[in-house]
């Protein structure tokens, strides 16, 4: 009787999604436990799939030079956006590109269906410089519009000032023209002097206004870490307050936010700080509501983390992940310089709201190498909910090649088992000689990635898009 009872716990979800998209039979069946290992991963959990453009891969080429992916995100129908820019290397200039895929990886032709390739979007000048644009982060907002942060050149003399830049669209892939005027674009020069901006990261809060991170350059020639709150309104969005901070590590010269993510009332960047010639990953805990440093976190707002990978060589180390747990704390992952050879490891760890490590890992950090290869440099990461672990994305090194890699670490700080071949490794490679994974979404059955592919052979350097499914 109990087994009868299994068999139809089993395939009764299947028999209610007769009428679904293989998407919903396989969410279904995982709600049923029937494809879950003990961790909540499915049985195939990390291998490609061919649902996804036949046999999990794509590769683009927005134009034929170099085309760098930055951040991949799915919207409520599970349609992908991926954002970037394509570089015309002869002319020194670039496109911000944003590209809609449905989820088997074909191009979402309903989206800009009336341009050069439908399923494609892209834009120059939008600072009037008429030099350079790009994609960093996108979003979608609660009535379908879509939202790219990035930058632009605002100086066609060739000196590459640029303003962080907002590109907004309807769900149609069409310039919104009811943002800012009839414009669609709207850019910001401020809070640095010397008004050379760029956005890293977006993100939207439930009461739709725009949190960005990224960086100023000031005229002491050193950049600054921003944050901006952009209050959309009615068509005209203002900037209701914008944060420039400097020296978090004391090297008083360069700090960048490259992540952001919001929590209640903070929010939490994480990026990089100049100690002098090298970097720290460093993290900044802002209140929401007027964008100063909570000093209840390290005693000061900051936080700061040199040579994580404890190498003999103390170089850079750069946020590559930032994200909130299931529990309320901050998962995250480095990109930490082991040696003079420019190998890298993958440093993952998890911050309570105070600013302490958890206990996780090593003395509360983990130190992610991948066996067979010189280095792994992480570029991206996230959070499972589903068993608690910390992704991260990448590349693994060898000599002078680098192919595409994502990793799964359990709650211990361990490589998860239940993930990829057993070994908490997933490794793919490109279609040229040094591919990265720079973003990573999930949804209620993939992990879908997006990187870069890059041709070191040639010169100038050419490069292409990539987008990986695996199964979640």
């Amino acid at each position: 009787m109990k087994l009868i009872f299994k068999i139809i716990a089993t395939f009764l979800p299947i028999l209610l999604c007769s009428s679904c998209s293989s998407e919903g039979v396989w969410e279904a069946l995982r709600n049923a436990g029937s494809l879950q290992k003990k961790s909540g991963l499915s049985e195939n959990s990390g291998t490609l799939d061919v649902r996804f453009s036949s046999d999990g891969t794509a590769d683009f080429s927005v134009k034929p030079e170099l085309n760098l992916a930055r951040k991949i995100i799915a919207d409520s129908s599970g349609r992908l956006l991926i954002t970037g820019e394509t570089n015309i290397l002869q002319s020194n200039t670039s496109d911000m590109f944003l590209i809609r895929l449905n989820s088997d990886g074909s191009l979402d032709t309903s989206f800009n269906s009336g341009g050069a390739t439908p399923g494609v979007f892209l834009h120059n000048n939008a600072g009037g410089g008429g030099q350079s644009d790009g994609g960093y982060s996108v979003a979608v907002d609660s009535n379908g519009r879509i939202i790219v942060a990035g930058y632009s050149d605002t100086d066609a003399s060739g000196t590459f000032d640029t303003a962080m830049t907002l590109w907004r669209l309807n769900d149609n892939g069409t310039p919104d023209t009811t943002f800012n005027a009839g414009s669609f674009i709207y850019t910001v020069s401020t809070p640095v002097d010397n008004g050379n901006h760029s956005a890293r990261e977006l993100k939207i809060d439930t009461d739709g206004d725009y949190y960005i991170t990224g960086f100023g350059r000031s005229s002491g020639a050193g950049n600054d870490m921003v944050v901006w709150r952009i209050r959309p309104g009615s068509g005209n969005p203002s900037v209701t307050w914008n944060v420039a901070d400097n020296n978090a590590a004391g090297g008083n010269a360069d700090d960048i936010g490259l992540k952001l993510v919001l929590s209640g009332n903070a929010i939490f960047v994480g990026g990089s700080s100049s100690r002098g010639t090298f970097t720290n990953a460093t993290f900044w805990k802002l209140q929401k509501n007027n964008g100063d440093l909570d000093t209840a976190f390290n005693s000061g707002g900051r936080l700061s983390f040199e040579n994580l990978a404890g190498g003999t060589y103390s170089g850079s180390d750069f946020t590559a992940s930032i994200e909130t747990t299931s529990s309320g704390e901050f998962s995250f992952s480095v990109k930490s310089q082991l040696n003079s050879n420019f190998e890298f490891r993958a440093v993952t760890g998890i911050l309570n709201s105070a600013g302490s490590l958890l206990t996780y890992g090593n003395s509360g950090l983990s130190n992610v190498s991948i066996p067979g290869y010189m280095g792994y440099a992480a570029t991206g990461g996230s959070y499972e909910s589903l068993c608690g672990c910390i992704i991260t994305t990448g590349m693994a090194t060898s000599g002078i090649s680098g192919i595409a890699a994502m990793t799964m670490l359990d709650s211990n700080g361990t490589l998860n088992s239940d993930f990829g071949a057993g070994d908490g490794v997933v490794l793919i490679a490109g279609p040229e000689n040094f591919t990265s994974i720079v973003s990573v979404v999930s949804t209620a059955t993939n992990y879908y990635l997006a990187g870069y592919s890059l041709d070191s052979n040639t010169a100038p350097t050419t490069g292409k898009i990539v987008i990986y499914s695996l199964i979640r």
